[in-house]
């Protein structure tokens, strides 16, 4: 297990006697948080390795947070940024206990809360993962004070009275500083870097959250997911025949989404009549969408005809 931060004042507490460094360390540690300034902290969202000092530290596990049996809390390798200062983990970290040494477990009622962070201490001069201490009622707040404790919140975990463990994703990924819920130009919003996506710079409707309420609000969009596909459905024939199918979306959106659908190609059809054809919403939540094809037209046999979709709401 190696766990590192840089850079300090001296070369004798915590991490700075790693001091003086090394042409190569520097490079690297620039090369991982190049662009981001102290105030754009996170897990820094890589899928390679850096090498620091002869020790490996995989950066695509993300500082994840599992719960790999009974009540352990198991952190993932990764790096990220907090307060400015570099962090980098080589190896799973498992813990059974809290910061004050409280044991992890289910309680006798009710529910019990932690919360997994990463503390930069300015006394130690290092930045380490730890579980904040056990609250009854919710995870406990992160301490965020310049100069003595800085905590970024990696996760939230509950664990019930019957042993139920139920972790929740908090991490934030560390990017190029923009201002409180804008996206910088060509940012990546929705994948991994190298998925890239259209910016979406602002919308209007009726609701802060729900992008299928109407409205002429205007709207600063935060984390967007697009999502597209193209369909094929089948008719049967008939007198102002109908046919729907069930499009269930590759990720899940946190919010209804909004949704559209058009006509590829004029139905290829077994009769030699030439329809008129039009495709439509009849449901939409946040994981599916239902696409019914409409021919108001007499035919003589089954039709297919291509229907693409686009879905846009928030991740």
């Amino acid at each position: 297990m190696t766990q590192i931060s840089m850079q300090w004042d001296g070369t004798t507490t915590g991490d700075a006697t790693l001091a003086p460094y090394g042409q190569d360390e520097v490079a690297v540690w620039k090369q991982a948080v190049l662009a981001y300034d102290r105030t754009a902290q996170g897990v820094l969202r890589r899928d390679d390795s850096v090498v620091i000092d002869g020790t490996t530290y995989d950066l695509s596990n993300l500082l994840e947070a599992t719960n790999p049996s009974s009540y352990t809390l198991r952190v993932a390798s990764g790096g990220a940024l907090v307060d400015g200062v570099p962090f980098f983990s080589s190896t799973n970290e498992d813990f059974t206990t809290t910061d004050d040494g409280t044991a992890i477990t289910n309680p006798g009622s009710g529910s019990n809360y932690y919360r997994v962070v990463l503390r930069k201490d300015w006394s130690a001069q290092t930045i380490r993962l730890a579980v904040l201490d056990v609250n009854t009622s919710a995870p406990a707040a992160v301490t965020q004070t310049q100069g003595t404790t800085w905590e970024i919140s990696l996760a939230t975990v509950e664990i019930t009275s019957g042993g139920s463990v139920t972790i929740t994703d908090a991490r934030v990924w560390c990017g190029p500083y923009v201002s409180t819920n804008n996206i910088v130009n060509d940012a990546v919003d929705d994948t991994k870097v190298g998925d890239r996506v259209p910016q979406m710079y602002r919308r209007q409707g009726g609701s802060a959250t729900s992008w299928r309420t109407s409205g002429t609000t205007t709207y600063t969009p935060g984390a967007v997911r697009m999502q597209a596909g193209s369909l094929q459905i089948t008719v049967p024939a008939g007198n102002v025949s109908s046919a729907a199918t069930t499009i269930t979306f590759p990720v899940a959106f946190s919010q209804v989404p909004m949704v559209f659908v058009t006509v590829d190609t004029a139905p290829q059809s077994t009769s030699t009549e030439v329809a008129t054809v039009a495709a439509f919403l009849t449901s939409v939540s946040t994981v599916q969408v239902v696409v019914t094809r409409h021919d108001p037209a007499t035919t003589t046999g089954a039709e297919n005809v291509t229907v693409n979709w686009l879905a846009i709401g928030t991740e």
